[in-house]
């Protein structure tokens, strides 16, 4: 992941990605690509809020990096909230480009497994998000699967299909798939907040 990424990360959630001492994220940094970004931070804001406001104890993660084409987030501490939203964005991951962020799947290329899109499987070029974008990005994540999983009672394995699962609501894309254009999330939000309250798609 690019320096500044990382550096915005870890300066946002001092008390979750130490920098420094034993066991710190500072020797290896983050172990993936930029496309990874937006879930990372949305895991980070949901595992620091959960600590900070919920008397949890305060989780210290002690490597972020890609394995067998997927995310890893390794950790200390924490509890069952914390372990949902971990398992969610390592399963959404293998549906999430590691290079961009759009949606993606496994792939295999000479032995090597990998999240890829379409564009990158094909090796075609793709501008590169600024900043911003990537923070806004994360801000929309993290509201999205805040709220889908507590719709599914904290299940990662039915809010990962949920979000990854063609949705007749939404013209047969997957809520994943409606994250990407600008104020997508809000289509998402919507969908979940009629399944909540029973109200027709």
């Amino acid at each position: 992941m690019n320096k500044q990424l990382e550096s915005y990360l870890c300066t946002r959630y001092p008390k979750l990605l130490h920098t420094e001492g034993p066991g710190s994220l500072y020797l290896f940094g983050f172990e993936c690509q930029d496309g990874w970004f937006t879930l990372i931070y949305a895991a980070c804001e949901l595992i620091q809020e959960h600590s900070s406001y919920r008397d949890s104890e305060q989780v210290v993660a002690s490597q972020v990096k890609e394995k067998f084409g997927g995310l890893r987030f390794y950790y200390h501490g924490g509890d069952d909230y914390i372990e949902a939203v971990v398992d969610l964005v390592e399963r959404l991951s293998e549906s999430i480009c590691e290079l961009c962020g759009a949606p993606g799947l496994i792939r295999e290329r000479n032995g090597w497994l990998s999240a890829r899109c379409e564009a990158h499987e094909r090796r075609c070029a793709m501008p590169t998000p600024k900043l911003d974008e990537w923070i806004r990005q994360g801000d929309s994540m993290a509201r999205v699967l805040g709220s889908a999983l507590k719709l599914f009672a904290f299940s990662a394995t039915e809010t990962a299909r949920w979000l990854t699962s063609p949705a007749m609501a939404a013209g047969m894309k997957s809520p994943l798939e409606l994250l990407q254009p600008t104020n997508g999330h809000r289509i998402v939000l919507n969908l979940i907040g009629r399944i909540e309250y029973g109200l027709p798609l």
